[in-house]
């Protein structure tokens, strides 16, 4: 007895159902890999087409996006943890993100690898390194420096 994933290009015997989330994610990575390298058969690509409508891409990329190096002023840090970035954007960290900036004081530069979600908001920080104390950046600092987006 099979059985077969519709759009997804997987048969398997039903004896082995609970290793269907599995070959469903090497599939995905087989057929993103493919795509990214123009290797996708036609019957990959018409499968991948059909993928691509059951999932949010967009979140896929998010999660998969590596942290980005970042450095930043420590504005606050109360209640609410608002940090100045490099190129001048002024952010409110939620508080998951916020707790790796609990030994930098308010007044002190930072750099750390920035995780950032769907709207270009800090969703985590990690490898934090004080920079030392200063005043409001000045932007000709970091002038040079690509945004966020």
């Amino acid at each position: 007895m099979e059985f077969e994933v519709q759009d997804w290009g997987i048969k398997m015997d039903c004896l082995q159902l609970p290793e269907l989330p599995r070959e469903l994610a090497r599939r995905f990575m087989f057929l993103l890999s493919a795509a990214e390298n123009e290797q996708l058969t036609e019957k990959d690509q018409a499968d991948w087409v059909k993928i691509s409508d059951y999932i949010d891409f967009r979140q896929f990329s998010v999660d998969r996006s590596p942290p980005r190096y970042q450095e930043g002023f420590l504005q606050t840090n109360k209640e609410k943890f608002i940090v100045v970035w490099h190129d001048g954007t002024r952010e409110s960290l939620p508080p998951k993100a916020a707790r790796a900036l609990g030994d930098i004081n308010a007044g002190e530069r930072f750099s750390a690898h920035v995780k950032l979600g769907k709207n270009d908001e800090t969703i985590g920080l990690e490898r934090v390194s004080l920079l030392g104390a200063t005043s409001e950046p000045a932007m000709e600092d970091w002038s040079a420096w690509p945004t966020k987006s």
